[in-house]
């Protein structure tokens, strides 16, 4: 008998746009998944770099080890990076619209990234006192995130991921979960049935799912050569997946503790397995 709706794929990007990390659970706070997104690079002016600008940053892997201590990959290199590395002073950084407060690396960090990348680059820290509400057309006031593009939580099911590299054809290799960047993966559904969930249960959690997601040309960049390798997924996506100027791949949400929880004195956790029910759906 095969399994019913889960979560098949836990997934955590420390240093915004960087290779991620497959979790066997993650917990989950404020700001989505602890540890997720909460270091990102800037340009000297303080404004966020990405693939977008740097596609090769695809190509060095992060992970986040106990005690908030950052282990950065880049071919053969390792560059173990701890709090003690950060300025206690913070300085001004932009992403998008918004301006956060964030703790520098200190310089031999960002010459060492500066090296990796071949162009020069800055590491910060979100400060804990950084407050970046998401926006208010979507979800309610005190929902917040860290150096995500715009949500706290991405979800995507295997079953669309599936059906994309159906339709794009055998002559293309196949595209994989780490091309579009989900924190969760739910697999046992439907292609595109994430477009029609409004609430899941999954735990002690309630996923609220407040906005399809639209795809840049970040999904476009091969993870493994950190080089934009033409029009795929996008060409694709287009054919079906547009909305006015924009394709969309995907849900942004937030979480939520489900009431028994609130007062649970540890964070809320998810789990790969972990049955997922769908509470809410869109009208027809």
């Amino acid at each position: 008998m095969s399994p019913g709706l889960h979560i098949s794929g836990l997934y955590r990007y420390p240093v915004k746009s960087m290779a991620g990390e497959a979790l066997p659970q993650a917990s989950v706070d404020a700001l989505g998944l602890a540890g997720d997104r909460r270091w990102m690079l800037t340009d000297a002016q303080g404004r966020f770099l990405s693939q977008r600008d740097i596609p090769h940053m695809a190509t060095v892997h992060a992970r986040l080890l106990d005690n908030e201590v950052l282990r950065l990959a880049y071919q053969s290199d390792r560059l173990r990076i701890s709090p003690q590395d950060f300025s206690a002073n913070t300085t001004a950084c932009r992403i998008w619209k918004d301006t956060l407060p964030a703790h520098p690396a200190r310089p031999a960090v960002n010459e060492t990234l500066s090296q990796w990348l071949e162009t020069p680059v800055r590491l910060v820290k979100l400060a804990g006192s950084a407050r970046r509400q998401v926006d208010t057309h979507f979800v309610p006031a005190g929902v917040q995130t860290g150096f995500s593009d715009g949500f706290p939580l991405l979800i995507l099911s295997q079953a669309s991921l599936d059906d994309l590299n159906r339709r794009i054809g055998r002559a293309h290799k196949p595209f994989e979960v780490r091309h579009f960047r989900p924190n969760v993966l739910i697999d046992g559904c439907d292609a595109y049935a994430e477009d029609r969930w409004q609430t899941l249960r999954t735990g002690p959690l309630r996923l609220h799912l407040v906005k399809p997601c639209s795809r840049c040309t970040i999904s476009t960049v091969d993870p493994d050569s950190g080089c934009f390798c033409g029009p795929e997924p996008l060409a694709t996506l287009a054919a079906y997946r547009r909305r006015g100027h924009k394709v969309y791949f995907g849900q942004n949400a937030w979480a939520q503790p489900v009431a028994s929880t609130k007062a649970a004195a540890a964070a809320p956790v998810l789990r790969l397995n972990q049955a997922v029910v769908v509470e809410k759906t869109q009208a027809g």
